[in-house]
């Protein structure tokens, strides 16, 4: 008994001497803290069925007959002795660990702590209270090996627990009392500790109560077994027993409402609206962003629909039902996941939060909905066995709706191998998908699986699905090894033409680093979220704190120092503002966005302080840095302005106008309706100037005031160049689409789809396929 709790913290800091080396998990965190729950509360189930052992073998006549008169305070002193033996143990982890931040940045230990408290150490209190009573009522488990397999049988049961509700509801959330709390989604950098989960361990502390109040009212001290005649007499304990029965009952019926306990019925409750259409059921807050738009949104899916059905041949089983929340917070409070979009094939759901429409995002989760038609039985995925080729998964939903917004994947994979960068193709279309950067990995198993969809159809690809991806299922669908093919295809994509801004353009957005290569991802997330509530609320001085903490913290990534730049400017710290952007423009790693980011900024704060000569020449030079085509109009907007303030010529009331319409583009107002109302009334004034009629429409636009929008572009003319006139004739055909001519509106994208870039192409034929469908669609009232 005694060399036990020695074996089990050898062992606990064994596996944290192997943790050392696993990104994430190697500082005290979200991820150790994680892990360790279950081995704590497997090493305190064995210890508290040894200890109740211990007893009945060596208490001695007197100890038995006070047990019988105080069974309650005999069953808290076996589970005191009891955490004295398993709580040591939990701290080898925590040396081994703490040391290791010698060699890894730890960025704020205090919270590593916080949840090592919060996940292990209540792990091991409940698997304590656990092993207690599974002592006494089993006697025969009191063995050594008898009682470590009660406690890993006791952990699978768990596991398996945990697993069932993962597949049986949507969330993907878990709040156990073994396990302690699985916050679900990789891509959430952001892992807090939620109101639910102290909650949920409150739930977890009745069950415990109510487990060793039990265990007392049934305990005989002259046996230290369960046995019926111990019940007599027992009149209080049977009602601390109940009690404390009642409050985990009570505290089980309130989890949705205090959030660690949800499902099907309990979401669709929450959000309170639905909407029926003929493949899908609408899960949403009528008084939320998606109440305003749901006819558009059913609209939507029924053409995702129809276009998936025609790309594979295959069709769900039975209605598919869309859950829609109306942000990320709401999303994370009721099924985890707040910024990342998930589907449940086996279950035909889809989760997603709003975005303007129409939501790309709406048909990749659906594909995966579909594929569950040719997928395997219990997940409708690509699965064989325990392998699931995450990548065939993910590359099947990309590869039936391919998309370029910006680029298509085709594009990505040309510029990932023109920096040296493409991740190797085994391990993007295995399991392995997940340790590699998202934006990399989907863009690779996207243009892979696209590649097989056309060179061998859908019929094909659903069968290598539905075979789970094994690597000799190509020879058999292709006729050439996975080799051979990932050979063609890599030659396929080498044809791709990329221009070299396009290339610059994306750079950073593309080589973000996994989660798993950055130094206190979860840290320095939740730094970046805080810093983001504090810019929300104009205190842009504690931004730029937090923003220099995490340049400190991750000196290697330019984005920081580009945000730090940023809030620093809208302090108001000019000559802060201008050091910190020489110090972004000389970053090694900075890209050719970022660094028209930091010229715009610097830009900024010349016209901001009336220096628009300066501002001219540093708004010029962010236009000759590549960035994404809404960015560089914005640029090449205020370089125009700048430069016509800085000439002496222009009419004092035009040049009050312009100064304002360019105060807000540098500086803009925490409300959005004061911002418009300027641009609005700037281009009222002066009707003659037709980039002021373009901005106005565009604010237009956004406030769904469509047919004003439509004769203020019809003013706008002169304007700057070739890239806004083909903006214009992109907001004619929105304009058309959202006024329901949707004749014109497919007229419109047909044009558009003959010119510009493949993604470009590519988008505006889709919402010429999309108005075709909508102009089908009967109206609703």
């Amino acid at each position: 008994m005694r060399a036990a709790p020695v074996v089990w913290g050898a062992l606990l800091s064994l596996i944290a001497l192997g943790l050392a080396f696993v990104p994430l998990f190697d500082l005290w965190g979200y991820e150790l803290a994680l892990a360790m729950a279950p081995l704590a509360a497997t090493c305190a189930i064995q210890l508290g069925i040894r200890e109740v052992a211990r007893r009945r073998e060596r208490a001695s006549f007197a100890e038995r007959e006070t047990v019988d008169l105080h069974p309650l305070r005999a069953v808290l002193d076996l589970l005191g002795r009891t955490l004295l033996r398993a709580l040591p143990a939990l701290l080898g982890p925590l040396v081994i660990l703490g040391l290791n931040a010698l060699r890894v940045r730890n960025c704020n230990p205090l919270i590593g702590l916080a949840w090592y408290g919060i996940l292990p150490m209540c792990s091991a209190i409940f698997g304590a209270a656990i092993g207690v009573g599974l002592g006494v009522v089993f006697p025969s488990l009191g063995r050594p090996r008898r009682s470590v397999a009660a406690a890993l049988l006791v952990i699978l049961l768990g596991a398996g627990w945990c697993l069932f509700g993962l597949y049986d509801a949507p969330p993907i959330f878990v709040f156990d009392p073994i396990f302690g709390y699985f916050a679900g989604s990789l891509y959430d950098e952001r892992v807090a500790v939620p109101s639910a989960l102290l909650w949920a361990r409150t739930y977890h502390a009745a069950i415990a109560c109510a487990a060793l109040s039990v265990t007392g009212f049934v305990l005989d001290g002259h046996a230290w077994a369960a046995a019926r005649r111990a019940w007599a007499g027992r009149h209080l304990l049977a009602l601390v027993a109940l009690g404390s029965i009642v409050a985990a009952l009570a505290l089980h019926r309130l989890g949705p409402t205090l959030g660690f306990h949800h499902d099907a019925a309990t979401i669709a409750a929450a959000l309170g609206g639905e909407r029926r259409s003929e493949h899908f059921v609408l899960h949403f807050r009528p008084d939320g962003p998606y109440g305003r738009e749901i006819d558009d949104v059913a609209r939507e899916l029924e053409f995702r629909y129809a276009e998936l059905h025609a790309a594979s041949g295959v069709a769900p089983a039975g209605p598919v039902h869309a859950y829609l929340f109306g942000s990320a917070a709401e999303k994370q409070a009721l099924m985890g996941a707040g910024r990342t979009y998930i589907a449940k094939p086996w279950r035909r759901e889809i989760y997603v939060n709003h975005e303007p429409f129409p939501q790309a995002v709406l048909a990749h989760e659906l594909a995966h909905v579909f594929g569950a038609s040719v997928g395997d039985r219990l997940l409708g995925v690509a699965r064989v066995g325990l392998r699931v080729d995450v990548g065939l998964i993910e590359g099947y939903a990309e590869a039936l709706t391919w998309h370029g917004s910006p680029l298509t994947p085709d594009e990505s994979v040309k510029i990932l191998a023109a920096l040296g960068r493409l991740p190797d193709l085994d391990a993007v279309m295995s399991s392995r998908f997940w340790s590699l950067p998202s934006q990399q990995a989907y863009a690779v198993a996207g243009s892979f699986v696209h590649f097989l969809l056309e060179r061998g159809g859908p019929a094909r690809l659903g069968a290598l699905y539905q075979r789970g991806g094994e690597r000799a299922a190509y020879a058999d669908l292709y006729g050439a090894s996975f080799a051979e093919l990932a050979t063609a295809w890599r030659a396929a994509v080498e044809a791709v033409d990329v221009p070299r801004e396009a290339l610059e353009r994306e750079r950073d957005h593309i080589l973000r680093p996994s989660i798993f290569r950055r130094p206190c991802a979860r840290e320095l997330a939740r730094r970046l979220e805080l810093a983001h509530a504090l810019i929300g609320r104009n205190d842009f001085e504690g931004a730029r704190r937090l923003y220099e903490d995490v340049c400190r913290d991750e000196p290697d990534d330019p984005g920081h120092l580009d945000e730090l730049l940023s809030t620093t400017a809208r302090a108001g710290h000019e000559a802060e503002a201008e050091a910190i952007g020489a110090r972004l423009l000389a970053h090694p790693k900075a890209s050719a966005t970022q660094r028209g980011a930091a010229y715009a900024t610097l830009g900024d704060l010349k016209s901001a302080a009336g220096r628009h000569a300066e501002a001219a020449t540093l708004f010029a030079r962010a236009e000759a840095q590549p960035t994404e085509d809404s960015t560089a109009r914005l640029y090449t907007v205020k370089r125009t302005l700048s430069a016509r303030l800085a000439s002496p010529g222009l009419d004092p009331r035009h040049r009050a106008v312009l100064e304002t319409v360019l105060g807000t583009l540098v500086r803009p107002s925490r409300d959005s309706i004061e911002d418009f109302s300027r641009i609005t009334e700037a281009a009222r004034l002066v009707p003659s100037d037709g980039l002021l009629a373009y901005l106005a429409a565009r604010q237009l636009i956004s406030r769904s005031l469509y047919r004003e929008a439509a004769d203020a572009l019809g003013a706008a003319h002169d304007l700057p160049d070739q890239r806004f006139t083909r903006e214009t004739e992109r907001l004619r055909a929105e304009l058309s689409f959202r006024t329901r001519d949707y004749a014109a509106a497919v007229r419109l994208y047909e044009q558009l789809a003959t010119e510009g870039t493949a993604a470009s192409r590519l988008d505006a034929a889709l919402f010429a396929r999309r108005a075709a469908f909508f102009s089908a669609q009967p109206r609703s009232p």
